[in-house]
């Protein structure tokens, strides 16, 4: 501060003013703005034009109010420069001037003070009355701006008269002999030049803002002035005069950011933000004390702050002025409707004003120079005092030096440090420390807190810089905010439901959105969300309208576009050298000695180094990108005006999304390479940095970098390595940072399996076993199996080899069974590595063959049912009939009500069928099928050979009323207007036999976009062969909005309804893949799609078709072919043109063009293909479709052919 104490000479703004009173003095003296008027009937009058304006004068029964004033600025912001104008033209003009002394009111007031005299005495003695709250009287037009004064004597003291001076206004005459010439004195004074400040104009009304804590407590409440109008158009011409002083002089301190041009609450959070995550790169802990000034703007002394102003160089008129604008003020205080008595002001400076921040920037302006071992930041009275450094003592010892300093400043500057409201803050990295133990600063007898998460300047810091609280508020707040939305919307028109977003969402989202927009997007995707929400209630859309769309007709910005466009206008803001001079030494031009922007030189910011992710974050790194990737009109800043800029960057899509497209599989293969699709839009290349990371082992696993053309399609390959868990795909586009995606990772997993040559084995055989071990791709994996042991049914070892070495993963082992093993199940157990798999073999002695009794139900049970067939089939394990008698009874049952019964007994060999038709023919009213008919089946068999008897029971499903279905397959639930929709209708029985008869009609039918029916569009008559009806519908006109499809079978017998939308575009414009007849496609051939589009209300030339071609979820295929536009319009007259969404839409006709491609052993059995454009809107107009592809072998061989033999063969053919 040593080297700011010599200040610059004021004697150039000293001549000035000389010369502006001495002018002033000349222009009175010569009457420059007085002019005769000429002669009537002179050649003069006749010759000059003539130009009159006037404006109401003010009545003289008082002081000049706020509406004179009011009228004045008008006055010299109109009139007097339209004077000054048209005579310069050479008009004669004439602008009258005086005060208006006829008529009754000041009669009228002259006649009420004698009567108040009359009857109270002088002074008057006024009787205490209380006005009704019901009663609402009319008051006067004096009484009314004259508060609570009821009587005319009361009125005249509020205009500062004495009661002496009071009784000489009872006569008229003294009226017009006081206040013109008081009036004519305010009016002189409207200017700095006379050194004074009305008096009218320092009377304050003032209402108390809640801030925190208790409501009772006045100390939480924040006083605000609510002033004359007229008076802040004075402070700001002094406010601008001032300021302009105190920065070319070089006077406020570079640590204050409050209240000029270029400083904000967004300075001083970045530069705090710069200065925390520079030294948590360099290992550090932050220290972070939170001051707290009590009544900080009430308590400011006025001769101090005086001496101050004087000396940073104040003259003796400006410290005149000054002074007369702090003294004498008064205020009132109004809670509700209530106003209490005047009160004068004895400290403090008044919020609310124009000129009260700056006198208070003076006043704490020469803190930050006593302070010796912290780095301070100050917004107004919002003192923030930083240390850093590896030990945590020295941390404190630095800030309580400084707190000690600061408060003996306060004591000395009669201000009050609020220790209960200090905090002090650690902030550090949690890698590095990742538990810090809780600590206080003591000072004299008073504990400064410790803090976790605090409130800095209106934004929730944390301790780790994570912003998740921050973020969690703004969310909770407007979240409330949206609810709040969703009921009134209903009673309000569109421009009020944008006005309430602009009044309760926008300004929550953009303030403080160049730090706390710093966050994960895991915490960000919440708030855009929200905003999706807001603008589909705007616009009355459903929760699934596209938001692009919504958001580009309301105007509104995306918050990820928000947070860009803010970082960049703030990075222009502080180049224009209006900002912090140490925010400003952050940037500087690449390849430059200095830096002075200049028009002639379009050149980037130079790029920091950063050695975190948390570094990136820096509006220094981050901005600088940001700014870098603009067009480089746009970095010709200096062409604009702020607003002007603003309203470039957000209209020329400079921050828009959707400049890039990066296709990634949903899952990733360990031992794989995945190829990642990369699409640059624009006119700009760009380079690409792909990152594979592991949250699990923080850090990252695999990477891969590129550079890409603008509208040309690409890829990089991406290493996938075993052992990753939590898999995430992230990317940096043009130095931009993309969200990461979460993908599905599948590790090189074994499989193990165990075979046997047989299920059972007799006493003396061999067991053959075989160990098979693959992993996920079926390929062979591992080198050894750790352990194969076989147990018995106790439990205990029979046998056990170790290390066994796996042949293309395959071991072969055997076991030979003794003559008198233990019977029973055994197990074989395999181990490799961490898995173990167990199989079941069984060891027994021959038996008897058993056989099993099956009860099969009728599949359906109907009313229209010809046959009901019930099978019942008797067989041993092995397959062969068992031959013997039957029993079989069959009910129909409804709920526990037996019906009608039926009973056969017969002699059969191995299977025979029943018809139950008999018991359902009763049931004719379908009525009664509601009581849940079903068949109930008891079967009896009995074998000849032995007499061994099995009994089975079965039951149908209950009784319908037909047993046919009828059904819609593949019509869309979105289909796309102008294009023919292909569908099936399936008619088949309950059992899935397809239906073989009958005729169906089909007929269709649709609405316009504006409700209006189209009638039918479609209706034919087709034939049942097999069940199955293909249907083509080619003729869907572009504006249909609905359609509704019907089906009849049989004259009404089965009816089946299905209704589908338009798929939403803004432009009508659509694209879709249509297959060829012969859709497999064979290895080493050519496979193709037919492409058809269209695109309405666009510029495009030449459209550029972009294909992707993803296989087994990897991508095989990319790139770009481009199509020239055809034009024609539809060959129908009445589509040719139509009004959609307030737009007159010009329908050209369906295009067609045949891709084709390569078909290779990667897209065996299938594979996906994605064919998309791009409108010059960025509308994305696109298509996908599956098709096989021949199964083949990479490396085809023969195999040979065994023969097997198996018991009772015979029995089997029959």
């Amino acid at each position: 501060m040593e080297g700011k104490s010599e200040r610059k000479s004021n004697a150039k703004v000293s001549a000035l003013r000389e010369i502006e009173v001495d002018v002033q003095k000349f222009w009175k003296n010569e009457k420059v703005f007085e002019e005769d008027a000429p002669e009537l009937n002179s050649e003069e009058a006749k010759r000059k034009h003539k130009y009159f304006v006037t404006f109401p004068y003010p009545y003289m029964n008082g002081c000049l109010h706020l509406g004179h004033t009011y009228s004045l600025s008008k006055i010299y912001t109109v009139r007097v420069f339209s004077v000054g104008y048209e005579r310069m033209q050479g008009k004669t003009c004439l602008f009258p001037f005086g005060f208006h002394c006829t008529g009754m009111p000041i009669k009228a007031c002259a006649d009420k003070l004698q009567r108040e005299i009359a009857d109270f005495g002088c002074p008057p003695q006024f009787p205490e009355e209380t006005e009704p709250a019901e009663e609402k009287q009319v008051k006067s037009k004096v009484a009314a701006k004259s508060g609570k004064a009821s009587y005319q004597w009361q009125i005249m003291q509020n205009m500062g008269l004495a009661d002496e001076d009071i009784k000489a206004f009872s006569e008229s005459d003294h009226w017009l002999r006081y206040f013109p010439p008081v009036a004519t004195r305010d009016l002189q004074s409207l200017g700095v030049k006379h050194r004074y400040f009305p008096a009218l104009w320092k009377k304050a009304k003032l209402i108390p803002i809640h801030k925190s804590g208790e409501m009772s407590e006045r100390g939480d409440f924040r006083p605000i002035s609510i002033l004359v109008i007229l008076s802040k158009i004075l402070e700001k011409h002094v406010f601008n005069s001032y300021f302009l002083y105190l920065t070319e002089h070089e006077i406020l301190s570079d640590y204050q950011h409050g209240f000029g041009p270029g400083h904000s609450c967004e300075t001083s959070l970045n530069m705090i933000y710069e200065y925390l995550v520079n030294n948590i790169d360099n290992g550090e802990i932050n220290g972070v004390l939170m001051l707290d000034f009590s009544k900080a703007f009430d308590l400011v002394d006025h001769n101090i702050l005086l001496q101050k102003i004087h000396a940073y160089g104040a003259t003796d008129l400006t410290l005149k002025w000054f002074a007369s604008y702090l003294e004498g003020r008064t205020q009132q205080v109004q809670i509700n409707e209530v106003l209490s008595e005047p009160l004068t002001i004895i400290t403090g400076v008044p919020q609310g004003s124009i000129l009260g921040p700056l006198l208070f920037l003076i006043f704490i302006n020469d803190l930050p120079s006593f302070l010796t071992t912290s780095h301070p930041s100050l917004f107004a009275d919002d003192s923030t005092l930083l240390a850093h450094g590896c030990e945590l003592p020295d941390i404190k010892a630095s800030l309580s030096t400084d707190l000690c300093i600061t408060s003996n400043w306060a004591r000395s500057n009669h201000m009050a440090l609020n220790f209960s409201k200090t905090k002090f803050m650690k902030i550090y990295s949690k890698r590095k420390y990742s538990l810090l133990d809780y600590d206080s600063i003591l000072y004299e007898d008073f504990w400064i807190e410790e803090i976790t998460s605090g409130k800095l300047l209106g934004i929730l810091l944390d301790k780790n810089l994570s912003w998740d609280n921050q973020v969690d508020k703004i969310y909770k707040y407007l979240n409330s905010r949206l609810y709040l939305f969703k009921r009134i919307c209903p009673a309000l028109p569109l421009k009020c439901r944008i006005k309430f977003y602009y009044a309760f969402i926008y300004p929550h989202l953009l303030y403080g959105i160049t730090i706390w927009g710093n966050a994960r997007n895991e915490l960000i995707d919440p708030l855009l969300k929200l905003q999706k929400r807001a603008a589909r209630l705007a616009l009355d859309e459903s929760m699934s309208t596209p938001s692009v769309d919504l958001f580009r007709k309301l105007e509104w910005i995306p918050i990820y576009n928000l947070i860009k466009m803010r970082k960049i206008l703030l990075v222009v803001s502080t180049l224009r050298s209006s900002s912090p001079s140490d925010l400003r030494e952050l940037f500087c031009f690449s390849g430059a000695s200095h830096d002075v922007y200049t028009r002639s030189s379009v050149t980037d910011l130079k790029i920091p180094s950063v050695k975190s992710n948390l570094s990136k974050t820096k509006l220094s790194y981050s901005g600088v990108l940001l700014f870098n990737s603009l067009p480089n009109d746009l970095k010709v800043f200096n062409d604009y005006s702020p607003s002007a800029y603003k309203h470039k960057v957000k209209s020329n899509g400079a921050v828009n999304d959707g400049d890039y497209l990066i296709i990634v599989p949903r899952v990733f293969r360990a031992g794989t390479t995945q190829n990642i699709g990369i699409n640059i839009f624009g006119n700009k290349s760009c380079d690409v940095h792909l990152t594979l990371d592991d949250s699990t082992k923080r850090g990252i696993s695999s990477q891969a970098r590129g550079h890409f053309q603008p509208n040309e399609a690409g890829m990089l390959e991406l290493q996938v390595p075993d052992g990753l868990s939590n898999v995430k795909v992230g990317a940096t586009v043009c130095g931009v940072k993309t969200t990461k995606k979460t993908v599905t990772y599948e590790a090189l997993a074994k499989n193990v399996f165990i075979q046997t040559d047989k299920p059972i084995y007799k006493p003396g055989q061999k067991v053959l076993i075989r160990i098979i071990c693959v992993d996920s791709q079926l390929k062979p994996a591992g080198k050894k199996v750790s352990s194969v042991v076989i147990q018995e049914p106790s439990g205990a070892r029979i046998m056990q080899w170790n290390d066994v070495e796996l042949e293309d993963g395959i071991a072969s082992l055997d076991l030979q069974l003794s003559k008198e093993p233990v019977l029973g199940k055994w197990l074989i157990k395999a181990k490799i590595e961490d898995k173990t798999v167990t199989k079941q073999i069984e060891i027994d002695k021959y038996v008897l063959p058993k056989f099993e009794l099956d009860v099969k139900p009728p599949s359906y049970l109907a009313l229209d049912q010809r046959v009901i067939p019930v099978s019942i089939c008797a067989r041993y394990s092995y397959g062969k009939l068992v031959t013997g008698s039957l029993e079989a009874t069959l009910c129909l049952k409804y709920d526990t009500v037996e019906g009608n019964c039926l009973t056969e007994i017969k002699n059969v060999t191995g299977c025979v069928e029943i018809n139950a038709r008999e018991l359902v023919d009763p049931v004719t009213e379908w009525l009664s099928v509601r009581n849940k008919y079903y068949l109930q089946i008891q079967a009896t068999f009995t074998e000849t050979s032995t007499g061994v008897k099995l009994k089975e029971n079965a039951r149908s499903s209950n009784l319908v009323k037909r047993s046919k279905t009828m059904s819609f397959t593949d019509i869309p639930q979105k289909f796309k207007p102008g294009f023919p929709i292909t569908f099936k209708i399936r008619i088949k029985y309950l059992d899935g036999k397809p239906v073989t008869t009958g005729r169906l009609t089909l007929e269709v039918s649709g609405r316009r976009f504006n409700g209006r029916l189209l009638g039918t569009l479609f209706r034919k008559t087709y034939s049942v062969r097999n069940g199955l009806i293909s249907v083509v519908f080619s003729n869907v006109p572009i504006y249909t909005d609905t359609l509704d499809f019907k089906a009849n079978y049989n004259s009404g017998q089965l009816e089946k309804r299905k209704s589908s939308k338009a798929l939403y575009s803004p432009s009508l414009s659509y694209l879709a893949l249509v297959l060829p007849e012969n859709a497999t496609a064979k290895v080493g051939s050519q496979g193709s799609v037919n492409v058809l589009y269209t695109v309405h209300n666009d510029k495009l030339e030449e459209i550029p078709f972009h294909y992707k071609i993803l296989c087994k979820g990897n991508l095989i295929l990319s790139g770009v072919t481009k199509v020239a536009r055809d034009r024609r319009l539809s060959s129908n007259r009445n589509q040719r043109s139509f009004t959609y969404n307030g737009r007159t839409i010009q329908r050209t006709s369906v295009n067609k063009f045949e891709f084709k491609f390569n078909v290779t052993q990667d897209m065996v059995p299938s594979c996906r293909i994605l064919v998309y454009y791009i409108k010059k809107d960025k509308e994305t107009v696109g298509d996908s479709i599956v098709f096989d592809v021949e199964d083949k072998l990479e490396n085809q061989v023969r195999t040979f052919k065994v023969k097997y033999t198996f018991p009772c063969f015979s029995a089997l053919k029959n």
